[in-house]
């Protein structure tokens, strides 16, 4: 029964909220804790005590039931009260013995100071675990918006590559077609076709012709990039002499380096067996590379061209963590280009085989060039099957090393 004596009521209140909203009863009290505590308290001063929700629910009871003491007896309800809401009601009693109502009291005041105590506690806890969590979903979102934007700035890359992919492959294309009817005209005016030319005139023409030449390749490397890019790139394999590649590579090359008198020089192992390839792209490899060698070695340095057999390995990633092996080496081809150039920075190693890059991107670079040359290397040793391997430092040369595994042409 309730206490029909009218008097002040205590009130059970909690420090100043620091949530926004006020929390129920059952999420400050831990109720394994609350029923340790009630049961200490019937141990200790013989006085049943009940806590129950807001809504009426039993969150936590120890009394005497059916001892005939307690019935009739005089029960103390505390509202307890948090932020000005009531969470829900302590019940002390009954009290069977009226001559003992103020020892009723004093226990239900001090029962509530327990309570209030372990709401505090409580409380912190939950403004602890709710601050945590708080912290956690706004990192969550914030690691969530910015994968978003991630994803879209990828997927914008993606797509501006594959405009970029385009856009070269369509100007190539367009452009070549104009400039072949400007070589073709300028080969006719040169043979005569047009009348007789003078000194001066023929300087010009040849001129044209050697310009009209240039362009016509740096076209066609244009569209060499953007078939490998889009992946349209097929190779042609046929039966390959690698001696003979080398050596006819080299007399290409001869002109540029006799003109900046740079000594050129080829060792070929003669063993080297037919292999299976694409003559025409794996010549553009060893032009490349001859080129840029020829082109950043100053005047009196060297370049050689050495063709002879190595070991290829081949690294194998089985799926799994910690899965990736070296296969077992297998016969390989070796084109090494050694050059006594100005060298390359340790630091631009992973990134020379980009496309477009280059070491020096400022407007007055000494060496032209449009930064194309070693990126194609890079992909069309890579369609072989093999391995392009750098070793340079400024002022120590450049050494580049194309590994092809051998496969012989089929009978």
């Amino acid at each position: 029964m309730s206490d029909s004596h009218s008097h002040p009521e205590p009130e059970l209140r909690l420090p100043e909220p620091l949530l926004l909203n006020t929390p129920r009863l059952e999420q400050l009290l831990d109720r394994s804790a609350l029923q340790d505590v009630c049961r200490s308290f019937f141990e200790s001063f013989g006085m049943p005590v009940r806590v129950l929700g807001k809504d009426g629910s039993l969150l936590s009871s120890v009394s005497l039931e059916g001892d005939p003491m307690l019935f009739g007896g005089r029960e103390r309800e505390l509202p307890i009260v948090y932020d000005g809401r009531e969470l829900g009601t302590l019940v002390v009693g009954p009290e069977p013995f009226p001559e003992r109502r103020n020892n009723l009291d004093k226990l239900a005041t001090h029962f509530s100071r327990v309570l209030d105590a372990l709401l505090f506690s409580g409380h912190r806890a939950l403004l602890a675990s709710t601050m945590h969590l708080a912290t956690a979903e706004e990192s969550y979102r914030e690691l969530a918006e910015k994968n978003e934007r991630l994803q879209q700035a990828y997927d914008r890359l993606k797509e501006l590559d594959r405009l970029k992919s385009t856009f070269l492959a369509t100007m190539s294309h367009e452009l070549r077609t104009p400039l072949t009817s400007i070589i073709g005209y300028s080969e006719m005016l040169a043979s005569g076709m047009g009348g007789e030319l003078n000194a001066t005139q023929r300087e010009f023409i040849d001129t044209v012709r050697n310009k009209s030449d240039q362009l016509l390749e740096l076209i066609l490397t244009l569209l060499d990039v953007a078939k490998l890019e889009q992946d349209k790139l097929r190779l042609t394999l046929a039966p390959v002499d690698p001696g003979e590649l080398a050596i006819d590579v080299v007399h290409t090359v001869s002109p540029a380096a006799a003109k900046k008198q740079i000594v050129l020089e080829h060792r070929i192992d003669t063993r080297m067996p037919i292999i299976s390839a694409d003559k025409a792209r794996l010549r553009q490899v060893l032009l490349n590379l001859l080129d840029n060698a020829i082109k950043f070695t100053p005047k009196g340095g060297s370049v050689t061209l050495e063709v002879t057999a190595a070991d290829f390995q081949r690294i194998v990633d089985e799926g799994s963590v910690g899965a990736v092996l070296l296969s077992a080496p297998e016969r390989a081809l070796q084109f090494l280009v050694r050059d006594t150039g100005i060298g390359i920075p340790i630091a631009e190693h992973e990134r020379i085989f980009d496309a477009f890059y280059q070491v020096d991107g400022s407007a007055t670079r000494e060496h032209g060039g449009t930064g194309l040359g070693l990126s194609i290397v890079k992909r069309l040793v890579d369609a072989h099957g093999g391995i392009v391997e750098l070793d340079s430092a400024p002022g120590c040369g450049t050494e580049f090393r194309v590994r092809l595994p051998v496969i012989e042409p089929e009978n």
